[in-house]
């Protein structure tokens, strides 16, 4: 994403992965947050682009003070959960799938997968995926792949064929922490356990590296996914993340 530079500031501003006319003002990783001025031109950069709204990428409380101050509003909380890595339950046998290195090749069936699993604002596109993976010094990307076709759900109708890639998972680790990047599972694949091998999987690979915790965040109101993550030993965080939104209406009208 590209970064814009005014009055001595900076942050990554641009489109919001496929989402058309929505745009994203990312505050850079270990710089202070922006100024109140600062993001209200950027809002002003980006109604001139022809943007309709702007978002931010999930923040932490003590970032969104000169968001609220600029007229952003509450889009969506995020529980933050953490495991300690000391403790991690054996993964499930997986009867019909195999887990594997993921490849260039899979990038297809795999934002195929992403685009099943998640709604149209969280989707990851090409350059998600791939920010994802560069966001952290190591990381590994793992699949899984159907041994043998799966009936898809009755709305959709026919079914995932065998060879397919239908899991997939990002893991990323700095120094001595580990990161649960992405999980996605689609649908019709969804009731064998495979976001649990993954994420199993994950750990393990993160502990055996001497990671000492792994962190995590989803929805508040992905409740499957949370369960999930607590059934694999995480405990939720005290606080969580918040994505803020503003339109870009009354900019455009400057």
């Amino acid at each position: 994403m590209p970064m814009h530079v005014w009055n001595g500031e900076r942050a990554n501003v641009g489109q919001w992965r496929d989402l058309e006319g929505c745009a994203v003002i990312a505050p850079r990783p270990g710089e202070a947050p922006p100024s109140v001025e600062f993001v209200d031109h950027c809002c002003r950069v980006l109604a001139e682009r022809g943007f309709k709204q702007v978002v931010t990428p999930a923040l932490q409380s003590s970032e969104l003070v000169p968001f609220l101050q600029a007229g952003f509003v509450g889009r969506e909380q995020l529980h933050v959960l953490v495991h300690d890595l000391r403790d991690i339950a054996s993964s499930p046998g997986l009867r019909g799938f195999m887990l594997r290195r993921g490849r260039p090749s899979d990038l297809e069936e795999v934002l195929s997968v992403d685009a099943a699993a998640f709604d149209a604002f969280w989707r990851f596109d090409e350059a998600a995926f791939e920010e994802a993976c560069a966001a952290t010094p190591q990381a590994r990307f793992r699949v899984a792949v159907a041994d043998v076709a799966i009936p898809a759900s009755p709305d959709q109708g026919g079914h995932v064929p065998p060879r397919t890639v239908v899991a997939y998972c990002v893991t990323g680790r700095s120094r001595h922490q580990g990161f649960l990047q992405r999980l996605a599972v689609t649908p019709p694949a969804q009731r064998f356990g495979l976001g649990r091998a993954l994420t199993l999987d994950a750990l393990s690979w993160l502990s055996r590296r001497r990671s000492r915790s792994c962190v995590v965040n989803t929805q508040e109101s992905n409740e499957r996914a949370a369960r999930l993550y607590l059934d694999c030993g995480f405990q939720m965080a005290p606080s969580g993340l918040y994505v803020l939104v503003r339109g870009l209406e009354e900019d455009a009208m400057r």
